[in-house]
This record gives structure tokens, sequence and C-alpha cells, in this order.
């Protein structure tokens, strides 16, 4: 996630656990950070 909040090490929750709206959160916020790097190497 240092890839959309550069510095401040925020893990990538595990939605195993919880309900699937979870899952789509952290689907989200995995796609947002690869797209971060995609633009960054493009």
């Amino acid at each position: 996630m240092n890839e959309l909040y550069p510095g401040t090490h925020q893990d990538v929750p595990d939605p195993y656990y919880g309900a699937e709206p979870g899952y789509h959160d952290v689907y989200d916020m995995i796609e947002r950070a690869c797209e971060r790097i995609v633009e960054r190497y493009r």
C-alpha cells in the first residue's frame, strides 16, 4: 500500500473471516495500488 500512501506501511487486511463486502474492499485497495504501479513504470 506504500504506492498509494508512501511511508505509512499500511497492511492489506485479510477478509477471510469477515463478510463478503470485505473482499470487495480489499480488491479495490489492491487494484488501486496496481494501477499506481502501472502508471509509475509506464
